[in-house]
């Protein structure tokens, strides 16, 4: 078993629960398709940037007029529950599209609208729950927010592009390797639990 992140298909407390974190006008379910919602992943997104939603988004509005919608899309694996940083699209009749293609081919998302939070260009870190208790996740947790701290420092807004010195390169490649890593001793980890079970 591998860990993988995806888009959580039902809906438990769990999900509930992290997702009023984000928008506290989410009550229960009934807060489904006006704060929180399911979006498929739009036939434009074949024309556009993998992972690029603000610069994505941009281009779209100043194509065809509507705006930005901030939020979060909500990711879950064996490791953690989690919220990336997400930009769609909203037009001015109010239809939402995701236009954003991934490169994990993932062609559902579960989209949470944050009142609270600008498109300033800049790159966040997830907002994670740690799901499996154990030192390796802490360890991942941990080295992916170290990573995009010191990625924000140099961060080039709606360029999604770094200009950092060589050593602080180094250092995010040092972390790319790291984080390699621990995912790989978690893969083992999960593959091991699994034949136990």
């Amino acid at each position: 078993m591998k860990l993988k992140s995806t888009t959580p298909t039902e809906l438990t407390d769990l999900e509930l629960e992290f997702m009023k974190e984000i928008n506290p006008n989410i009550k229960d379910m009934t807060s489904q398709g006006k704060y929180f919602f399911y979006l498929p992943l739009s036939s434009e997104a074949r024309h556009l940037k993998y992972h690029e939603c603000q610069q994505n988004v941009a281009f779209k509005v100043r194509k065809d007029g509507g705006m930005p919608l901030i939020g979060w899309t909500i990711w879950k694996s064996q490791a953690f529950i989690e919220a990336e940083y997400h930009v769609v699209w909203i037009s001015e009749k109010g239809k939402i599209k995701d236009i954003t293609p991934r490169k994990d081919k993932e062609k559902l998302i579960l989209f949470v609208i944050d009142p609270m939070q600008n498109d300033d260009g800049m790159i966040r870190d997830s907002k994670r729950k740690i799901l499996l208790d154990i030192p390796l996740v802490h360890r991942l947790d941990s080295v992916i927010s170290e990573k995009v701290n010191l990625l924000r420092k140099y961060w080039v807004p709606y360029r999604s592009a770094i200009n950092p010195p060589a050593e602080i390169l180094a250092r995010i490649d040092g972390l790319e390797i790291k984080k390699a890593q621990i995912i790989s001793e978690l893969n083992d980890f999960l593959t091991s639990t699994k034949r136990e079970v």
